[in-house]
């Protein structure tokens, strides 16, 4: 499994300036250029590496520094993302090793965390500074901002999708909303905050028509109320890899690729504009999610079916070190992937659904303890997410009963709670299912 390089390419960003209330998105920009792996560049970096890649940072701010690992005719620039309050105060060129000091200054809000990134050659070492009334986190399928997961299903309307949004906010209470945006048979959701605001937005990617054919990104930027349009990857691709490689928490457009026997990552950083490609596994693994050294960083990461060999393995390439995990865990035949954030560590956990019994097994990445929960029936979708804002991974189903079907959330931490939500039916997509789990 070949270790990947930056590349600086840039990507053409079509940005729609009008926000629509009802959006279809026609099919015609087939004939635009788009991301292959014969159309890259060489890589510009020259070895550089850092020690550490992440700092948090409190309210009160501080003087920071780390190191670079570089040899010694290899030169790259240093600079900030937000140098209003994350200022480099080290040189900002520098050659072989160094050290790059910056210092953090005070966050006076009561309730916005910030994050800040500091580009070194092709790397990124990310600030997240907490606000003077506490932190914020990003949450999977949060679309109004309250660190807790919502409960979203899509419908079928006339051949568009339309997401039906249910969200419990602990100081207005519920609400919900429909958002029509994509197209029901071909489009893939793919949900993210690419936008940076703690919000997620309502996002799709669009495969193309055939083999070759450009495929594109389209989201609905809850910041702007705008719409994106980016083109990345082609038919076939994987795009619900997409997530925060780079740590400036802001989703990057990303797409898992079968080429050659192997599986090629390519990931358009949002924090420098470059693409990184990434050989990791092999064509018939399972590419999957998360952050699973807790430093804020995605790893690339795969889960090896018994098909292969070692059989039903997880693969992550740690982005903190660079540095190969291996863990056989699990049945690839009968269950379902379901890594999550299960202990609150913030370092997601190898976990697993049995479709046969309804059980839930994860590792503990905190203590490396096993644990066993039963929760669902054969019948079931997993549909796993922070339901409690408590920054756990609960254990969650989604029952297609009669002609409605259900959400069943048991919450790992804490007080023992479990919630019931008549939610959308069996013709619908449930993006908790489809993207979070494999």
């Amino acid at each position: 499994m070949a270790k990947g390089d930056y590349i600086n390419m840039k990507c053409t960003l079509f940005v729609l300036l009008t926000f629509f209330s009802f959006f279809s998105i026609s099919q015609a920009e087939s004939q635009k250029s788009f991301v292959t792996s014969e159309s890259l560049q060489t890589p510009s970096n020259c070895g550089e590496t850092l020690t550490i890649n992440f700092q948090n940072a409190g309210f009160m701010g501080g003087n920071f520094s780390f190191n670079v690992i570089a040899p010694p005719t290899c030169n790259y620039s240093i600079a900030s993302s937000a140098p209003s309050w994350l200022m480099v105060t080290s040189p900002s060129t520098a050659s072989g090793n160094s050290t790059v000091t910056y210092k953090v200054s005070f966050n006076s809000s009561a309730s916005g965390g910030r994050v800040g990134v500091i580009v070194v050659g092709g790397r990124t070492f990310t600030v997240n500074q907490g606000a003077k009334g506490g932190g914020a986190v990003p949450t999977a399928l949060d679309f109004n901002g309250d660190k807790t997961s919502d409960f979203v299903v899509i419908q079928n309307a006339n051949g568009n999708m339309v997401w039906w949004i249910y969200r419990y906010h602990i100081v207005t209470g519920p609400s919900t909303s429909a958002v029509t945006f994509g197209l029901f048979d071909s489009d893939i959701p793919v949900p993210n905050d690419f936008d940076g605001d703690f919000k997620t937005d309502v996002a799709v990617w669009r495969p193309g028509a055939g083999p070759n054919s450009q495929a594109y990104f389209y989201v609905f930027l809850s910041a702007t109320n705008t719409v994106q349009v980016v083109p990345f990857g082609t038919f076939g691709d994987n795009p619900n890899i997409t997530q925060d490689f780079d740590g400036d928490f802001k989703a990057d457009y990303a797409v898992a690729r079968k080429q050659n026997g192997t599986l090629v990552w390519y990931v358009l950083l949002s924090a420098t504009g470059g693409v990184w490609i990434q050989q990791f596994g092999n064509e018939t693994d399972k590419p999957i999610r998360g952050d699973y050294d807790g430093d804020y960083h995605a790893d690339i990461a795969v889960y090896r079916p018994n098909t292969s060999s070692p059989a039903n393995t997880f693969f992550v390439l740690k982005s903190s070190n660079d540095t190969l995990s291996a863990v056989t865990f699990g049945l690839s035949d009968i269950d379902k992937l379901v890594p999550g954030d299960y202990d609150g560590d913030r370092k997601t956990d190898y976990a697993v659904w049995r479709t046969t019994t309804g059980v839930w097994y994860w590792i503990s990445s905190l203590n490396g303890s096993f644990n066993a929960y039963p929760f669902g029936a054969s019948s079931d979708l997993p549909v796993p997410g922070d339901y409690n804002n408590d920054f756990r991974s609960d254990y969650a189903v989604w029952r297609p009963d009669a002609n409605q079907g259900v959400f069943w959330v048991q919450i790992t931490g804490g007080t023992p709670f479990l919630s019931i939500l008549p939610w959308g039916n069996s013709t619908m997509k449930i993006p908790a299912n489809s993207m979070q789990t494999q």
